[in-house]
């Protein structure tokens, strides 16, 4: 084996013969040395060595995949909205900065071209030349109108505006070329801060007093000119969009107009008020800007898109719930006595339509759950649960935790090891819970070959949340303390043959997993269960498309254990799954003879990053219900980016370790997962009570 080593040669050193080649990160330097010459003392100049520098491919040293957090750089602009999980579906896909440049979008959002317009509007000369600037600076002096015998009597407040205007509008520079300008004061200037310029160009060069009295009215200021107040009345619809969208962001820029107006305008009051229990919309500024937002509001409004609404009846639990969340997420109006959406940009209903998609999924699954304590209820205490960013978007809406078991530093009281609380009669009631026939009415009507339909026995590590209340709990993947434990397993994969290749390589495994809802034409299809799509991604982080899986679930039953006294929660999950495309026997890949719509859909399918891909809105699926074929249409709902390592637990356990990254929509969130090879999908009782006790193990 070379011998590598990470040191320079001198030039004294090449007298040696030495015959390694000097590893560098990222980089070979392979050298020759010439062969020893006796120099009897002297001392020779060194000869320059051949050095050959290799790049990264060249000697081997190349990894499998992108770094996962290469396009970090690449940030999204603040206006963009509540489009942030990827771009439109009938949008093309901008794969870099320099083509979106080049790229016009015909559906273009209505918020960034009025706050481009805007900016036009304002885009006041900046460079001023010295007479300009004098000339402003002289324009906000105070107009009397009856003068004192020495002084201009000025107010106190407007004193303040006066003295605010002038240090918001003017430079240091240009207030002491004002001051030079008008006197021929220069000796202290330069010692001075702004505020005291400003006081002695009030001072001295105005020659003006601060009155005693508050109702002086002999002087009057530019900037104190009457206000205009003006109401503009608003339809319920208009008003409600105006505060939904991005949480009122388009008043929100309308009122940064004072920022932009202040340094060119002499009045730069304004204020905006939306009064929602008549509709009214009130501003308060003078003519000109007043005017300026009435026609941006009246332009802005024009915009609204208003278009059927296709989710009429839904019979779901608490979906009134969610779409009331639905609607302040994606800036929606839904009027389900008309069956209408309305909103800012067909973008925001596509979204609003994707989420009710994601309800109807869920609400389709054939999902059995069945909680379990295996903690005692003593000393237990709700602690909040902080990872925000891994629960998806219809999970944030509750405020979360979990219950622990407090036990005091210096307690005497040891805690029971995971493996001591598995009894035989706890596995007999889990193996009953999953072994137990569950038919369905509907299911029952597709016919499936018994070769394409599999049961998947997994045990997951993670923690058991529930709300304040005791009345949701879901199971959330955050795993402390585990990394140290991952680190001394080896990789699944035994084709790795030299150690070298297992720092040089990239050992995960990249995939996207589309899911996809059943459409609510009729009362049979809003009842199929689920599809998802899963593509593996290569070196260069793009799909391939001979590795596709499409699977049905059929049925879930999840048996959820809770460990208040551990740091983690159980959760042993069996999924029935079919599988709509057939493995070939040649290289395990799948065949869409018979699914040309999936076919189409991949041909289309487009995937840059998590917020960059095309896809198109549906999944023709064709599916065999009661001896007939039919193609049933499935709409798209979200994409997940899955980095898989499989390890090995105790030589015969297949250990994957998920990094799941769905977004803002999906969260993002790692998990564990210990795996069972279920022998002709058949699982035994001996053999589901050794997997149990060995993960419990672990």
């Amino acid at each position: 084996m070379i011998k590598r080593r990470c040191l320079l040669q001198t030039a004294r050193s090449l007298n040696c013969r030495k015959e390694t080649l000097r590893y560098v990160f990222a980089r070979r330097y392979y050298s020759v040395d010439p062969p020893t010459i006796s120099s009897r003392g002297k001392k020779l100049r060194p000869e320059k060595p051949n050095i050959v520098i290799l790049d990264p491919k060249q000697i081997g040293h190349s990894s499998k995949h992108p770094h996962p957090h290469h396009n970090r750089g690449q940030q999204n602009s603040i206006l963009e909205g509540f489009d942030f999980e990827f771009n439109s579906i009938s949008e093309p896909l901008l794969f870099s900065k320099k083509a979106s440049k080049n790229v016009s979008h015909p559906q273009e959002d209505h918020q960034d071209l009025i706050q481009r317009e805007t900016e036009k509007l304002l885009n006041f000369e900046t460079k001023l030349n010295e007479h300009q600037f004098l000339e402003s600076i002289e324009s906000f002096k105070p107009v009397s109108k009856v003068n004192d015998a020495t002084h201009l009597l000025i107010d106190t407040n407007t004193y303040n505006d006066l003295k605010s205007n002038l240090s918001d509008s003017f430079t240091w520079k240009q207030l002491y070329s004002y001051i030079k300008f008008k006197s021929n004061l220069k000796s202290k200037l330069q010692h001075m801060v702004k505020i005291d310029l400003i006081n002695k160009i009030f001072f001295e060069i105005w020659n003006c007093k601060i009155s005693e009295s508050s109702d002086n009215q002999s002087v009057t200021s530019p900037t104190s000119s009457d206000l205009v107040t003006l109401r503009i009345k608003l339809s319920e619809r208009g008003a409600k969009l105006l505060i939904l969208t991005d949480n009122g962001k388009i008043l929100k820029n309308l009122t940064r107009l004072k920022q932009k107006v202040k340094n060119n305008m002499k009045n730069s009051n304004l204020s905006i008020e939306l009064n929602l229990s008549q509709y009214e919309l009130l501003i308060t500024s003078n003519e000109s800007i007043s005017k300026f937002i009435e026609i941006s509001i009246n332009n802005i409004l024009k915009n609204i898109i208003v278009t059927n609404w296709d989710f009429p009846s839904i019979k779901i639990e608490n979906f009134e719930k969610c779409l009331d969340l639905i609607t302040k997420i994606c800036a929606v109006d839904i009027d389900l006595e008309k069956n209408e959406i309305a909103a800012f940009g067909m973008k925001r209903i596509q979204l609003a339509t994707r989420l009710v998609n994601w309800v109807i999924s869920n609400d389709t699954l054939n999902k059995m759950e069945r909680l379990e304590d295996w903690s005692s209820k003593n000393d237990r205490k709700w602690f909040p649960f902080n990872d925000v960013d891994s629960l998806n978007w219809f999970a944030k809406n509750e405020t979360w935790g979990r219950l622990q078991t407090v036990i005091p530093i210096n307690s005497s009281k040891k805690l029971i090891e995971s493996l001591n609380m598995v009894s035989e009669d706890k596995i007999d009631r889990l193996y009953e819970f999953f072994t137990v026939a569950n038919d369905d009415k509907y299911q029952s009507k597709l016919n499936f070959s018994k070769d394409s339909i599999f049961n998947n026995v997994s045990i997951s590590l993670g923690t058991l949340i529930q709300n304040v209340s005791g009345e949701k709990h879901i199971f959330q993947s955050k795993l402390p303390q585990i990394t140290s434990k991952l680190l001394d397993l080896p990789l699944y994969d035994k084709n790795i043959p030299t150690v070298d290749q297992l720092f040089s390589v990239d050992s995960h495994d990249y995939y996207l997993e589309l899911s996809f809802a059943p459409p609510i034409t009729d009362e049979f299809t809003s009842h199929l269960p689920p599809i998802k799509l899963w593509l593996e991604l290569d070196e260069f982080n793009n799909t391939i498309p001979s590795s596709i899986q499409c699977f049905m679930h059929l049925l879930n039953k999840e048996a959820l254990i809770q460990t208040s006294h551990l740091p983690h929660d159980y959760k042993i999950t069996v999924d029935k799954i079919s599988s709509l495309l057939p493995l070939t026997s040649v290289g395990n890949k799948s065949t869409l003879i018979d699914q040309h719509g999936i076919k189409v859909f991949i041909d289309k399918f487009r995937f840059l990053t998590i917020k960059n891909f095309k896809s198109t809105s549906q999944l023709n699926v064709n599916l065999v219900i009661d001896d007939k074929p039919i193609n049933i249409d499935y709409n798209f709902i979200t994409l997940n980016h899955y980095r898989i390592l499989r390890l090995k637990y105790m030589d015969k356990y297949l250990l994957q370790f998920s990094e799941n990254n769905g977004g803002k929509l999906g969260g993002r969130s790692a998990q564990i997962d210990f795996l069972l090879d279920a022998k002709n999908n058949e699982m035994s009782r001996k053999d589901f009570g050794i997997f149990v006790r060995d993960i419990f193990r672990f």
